[in-house]
C-alpha cells in the first residue's frame, strides 16, 4: 500500500485539475472496472457549486529582488485555488496574505479556499518572524477554466443491498490525509469478500460527495464507511454518525474492540473531525455514515504530512476493523428465546469464573424479547459479537432458539 501513496503523493491534487484526473487514472490502472463520473464546472446542486478547474503555473514573492518564497520548490506555499495577482505591496498588507502554523514553528501549513476570490501564501512561523520592513514583489500566475469535475466509482456486485465506502484524493502533498484512506479503499476493493454490492468512491472532499448525492441512485444503500487519515500512529478512531442509535455505530464499535482491543477510540458526529460521511448522514440524504480514523496527528495539514509518516501496519490493522464492521452488520440477525430461567451456561461451555461476567450473560439472554439483534443485545451486555453469535447458533440447533431475521 505504501507504493501507491508515494505514487499519488507526486501529483498536485486539487477539486478539479490535471492531477486530480491523473490521480483518478492511476487508480484506475489497479482497479480496471472502475467507472469514471464527470460533471461540469458551474453546475450547481442544492447551495454549492462545482469550482472551476485550477492550475499553477508560478508564484513567489520577492524581497529586494530576491525570492523568499518559491512556489516550484514548494508547492504548498500557495494557497490553493489563489487568484492571479502581480504587484508591490507593503509588509504591513502582505502579512494579510500570509498564514503559518501556530505551533510546529518549522512546519509550512496547508490552507485552500475554493469557493472565495482570494490570494494567500503558507510560510514557516520562523520564516514569518523574520520578514522585515519594505517593500515586496508578489507574483501568482493561476488560470482557472471551465472543465469537469471527476469521481471514481468501483463496483463489487453482489446483493441486491449497498454499501458505500469513500475515500477523497484531493490535498495536495498530502499523504495521511487522504493518500493512507485511499490505498486502504485499493486494498479493500481487490480483496473484499461479503454479501452486499459494494460502492468504492473516489472523491474530491465534500463537493463530490454532494454531487455524487445529488445525482446516483441511492435508495438501495444500508450504510456509509469513510476512510480518512488512518496510517499515522495514534489508536483507531471512530466517529458516529448522525443518529446514535444506527445501527452501523454498534457495528463499528464493536468491530475495534475485537481487532484492536486494548486501545481504540470513539467519538459523536463530527465531534473531533469530518470528511465526506458529513454528507450522506444528512437526514434528507438519509445515509448512516461512519468515519474511521486516527486523527489526530502532528503532521495534520502541514508540509510535514509526507508518506514517511505512513506505517503498513496501521493501514492493514484498518483495513481489517473495515471488514470485521461489514462482517458483523451482514451475520447480525434476531433472536427469540423459546426456553424459560436461565441458561445452563456449563452446557454450552460458557460458565464465566466471575459474578460479574456470568451476569452479562444473564442479562443477554433476558434482554433477547424477538426485537433485538445480536449485535445490540452483544453491545449492551459488552459482550463479543462473534462469541455470542457462536453459542447461539449452537443453542439454536438444540431448538431453545428461533430466528425472527
Amino acid at each position: 500500500m505504501l507504493k501507491e501513496i508515494e505514487e499519488l503523493f507526486k501529483l498536485n491534487r486539487t477539486l478539479v485539475g490535471n492531477d486530480f484526473d491523473n490521480a483518478l487514472f492511476y487508480i484506475k490502472e489497479l482497479l480496471p472496472e472502475m467507472k469514471i463520473l464527470e460533471f461540469k464546472t458551474g453546475a450547481e446542486y442544492g447551495t454549492w457549486k462545482i469550482p472551476q478547474k485550477w492550475e499553477v503555473k508560478n508564484a513567489w514573492i520577492k524581497y529586494k529582488g530576491e525570492k523568499i518564497i518559491d512556489y516550484k520548490k514548494e508547492p504548498l506555499s500557495l494557497l490553493v485555488y489563489s487568484i492571479p495577482i502581480h504587484g508591490i505591496i507593503q509588509l504591513k498588507e502582505l502579512k494579510e496574505h500570509l498564514c503559518f502554523h501556530s505551533e510546529i514553528r518549522n512546519a509550512i501549513p496547508y490552507n485552500f479556499q475554493y469557493y472565495d476570490k482570494t490570494w494567500a501564501f503558507n510560510i514557516s512561523l520562523e520564516q514569518y518572524e523574520k520578514l522585515k520592513e519594505g517593500k515586496y514583489e508578489i507574483f501568482i500566475d493561476t488560470e482557472y477554466s471551465d472543465s469537469t469535475l471527476k469521481i471514481g466509482e468501483y463496483k463489487i456486485e453482489n446483493g441486491d443491498k449497498e454499501i458505500l465506502i469513500m475515500s477523497h484524493i484531493d490535498h495536495p502533498f498530502q499523504a495521511n490525509d487522504d493518500l493512507s484512506g485511499v490505498t486502504v479503499a485499493i486494498d479493500l476493493a481487490k480483496k473484499l469478500k461479503c454479501k452486499h454490492k459494494i460502492k468504492f468512491l473516489f472523491l474530491p472532499e465534500t463537493i463530490g460527495s454532494i454531487v455524487y448525492a445529488y445525482t446516483q441512485d441511492l435508495s438501495k444503500i444500508d450504510f456509509g464507511i469513510m476512510i480518512d487519515m488512518v496510517g499515522n500512529d495514534n489508536t483507531p478512531l471512530m466517529q458516529e454518525s448522525f443518529f446514535e442509535a444506527d445501527k452501523i455505530n454498534l457495528a463499528g464499535t464493536m468491530a475495534m474492540s475485537i481487532i484492536s482491543p486494548i486501545h481504540y477510540r470513539k467519538a459523536p458526529f463530527r465531534a473531533l473531525v469530518g470528511a465526506d460521511e458529513y454528507v450522506f448522514n444528512d437526514p434528507k440524504i438519509g445515509i448512516p455514515s461512519i468515519l474511521f480514523t486516527r486523527y489526530s496527528y502532528p503532521e495534520y495539514h502541514t508540509n510535514l504530512d509526507m508518506p514517511n509518516i505512513i506505517k503498513e501496519d496501521k493501514l492493514e490493522e484498518m483495513a481489517k476493523i473495515i471488514e470485521k464492521t461489514i462482517e458483523i452488520m451482514e451475520n447480525d440477525w434476531i433472536p427469540e428465546r423459546e426456553f424459560k430461567a436461565p441458561l445452563m451456561r456449563a452446557r454450552y461451555k460458557v460458565q464465566q469464573l466471575t459474578k460479574e461476567e456470568n451476569r452479562k450473560y444473564d442479562y443477554f439472554f433476558y434482554l433477547m424479547d424477538g426485537k433485538r439483534s445480536v449485535l445490540e443485545l452483544s453491545y449492551a451486555c459488552q459482550l463479543n459479537f462473534e462469541k455470542m453469535n457462536d453459542l447461539l447458533k449452537r443453542i439454536q440447533k438444540d431448538g431453545f432458539i428461533k430466528s425472527i431475521q
